[in-house]
């Protein structure tokens, strides 16, 4: 028998949070479910909790082991041994709510003609809710979700590959997959789905049921390197060629890349990388963010970022001296005046 929803959970290193992750889904009711956890080449004891977890699924649970690639490829190949009919991602150093696994199914059975389910239905394990649609369950092309929910002036909703269902047809005859050896794996999927033709309906969950565990020690948020910013760079690099490939010509979609870039900056100026990462940041990259201005303040920063990006970082954070400061804000009111509408309508 085929089952409904199949859920992969990759495993790397997390032999204090696996055991919680895989109780989570021992106290529900899985009929209709398989469960297939892939071992990442795993060096602590997660696969022998894994192991021992097993017997307890009663043939539920498959464990798939692969030398370590990373979380992208650990996905793809739970993704490739599965046979679900839906298929779902779960994170090991994460868990679920007991009755996650039944506001999964209801979700799918509420309409089998969407190609891709996402739900608001993540909390921190601060009990910090981060996401929060309407309560109406709406329906898009992808390209219209991505502009509701994903540009500057939406929503702004969380970007993780655990929010959303997808139907394993719609995965395989699309070819998705989760690019290998780049981090923010999730925000660059999200912009590769535009490439798509597809329905994606929005569900509101009243009751969040997936628990992210913030900042626990050893994750890809809290061990940040200049890696981490050269991955932005090439998600926001990518993205602004698909938008144009797919001719996304909105001012608001090259809005929300500006801001990626000037957040991917700020945090690199912030973690101490600022001088290393400038060095990798080209006039290409200034280019994409010409394309998004849309008022003066934004066009100011960027031509700050045009002479350098530490002079840009710095007046945003106003430590420039004030004659600094003032002489910088006459000379930008001068040139407002001049140019009023270059680069901002």
């Amino acid at each position: 028998m085929i089952p409904l929803l199949s859920i992969i959970i990759p495993v790397y290193n997390v032999e204090a949070y696996v055991a919680e992750c895989l109780d989570s889904l021992l106290c529900q009711d899985l009929h209709d479910i398989e469960i297939i956890v892939v071992n990442d080449g795993a060096t602590d004891g997660s696969l022998s909790i894994v192991e021992g977890y097993k017997k307890k699924f009663d043939n539920k649970l498959k464990i798939i082991s692969q030398k370590n690639a990373g979380l992208s490829a650990a996905r793809n190949i739970g993704v490739a041994h599965s046979s679900g009919m839906y298929i779902y991602f779960l994170d090991s150093d994460d868990y679920l709510k007991d009755f996650a696994i039944k506001e999964l199914l209801n979700t799918i059975n509420t309409d089998k003609d969407t190609n891709i389910f996402q739900l608001d239905n993540i909390i921190s394990d601060t009990g910090k809710r981060l996401n929060n649609f309407s309560s109406t369950s709406k329906a898009f092309s992808l390209v219209d979700y991505f502009k509701e929910y994903h540009t500057i002036d939406s929503r702004n909703s969380v970007v993780s590959a655990c929010s959303f269902i997808y139907s394993s047809s719609f995965w395989r005859n699309n070819k998705l997959c989760f690019e290998i050896g780049k981090k923010y794996e999730d925000q660059l999927f999200l912009y590769n789905l535009l490439q798509k033709k597809g329905i994606i309906r929005v569900v509101h969950v009243d009751k969040p049921f997936y628990v992210f565990r913030e900042k626990r020690e050893g994750s890809i948020s809290t061990n940040v390197t200049l890696v981490h910013y050269q991955d932005r760079q090439y998600i926001w690099r990518k993205a602004f060629q698909i938008f144009e490939d797919q001719k996304l010509n909105d001012k608001v979609y090259f809005n929300n890349l500006f801001k990626y870039c000037h957040w991917v900056l700020y945090e690199a100026y912030n973690t101490g990388y600022i001088d290393q990462y400038s060095a990798f940041f080209s006039k290409y990259d200034i280019q994409i963010m010409r394309q998004g201005i849309t008022n003066y303040f934004e066009r100011k920063i960027w031509l700050l970022l045009c002479i350098n990006p530490l002079l840009m970082l710095k007046y945003i954070d106003n430590k420039y001296s004030s004659i600094t400061r003032r002489i910088v804000n006459v000379c930008f009111s001068l040139f407002d005046k001049m140019f009023p509408y270059w680069l901002v309508k």
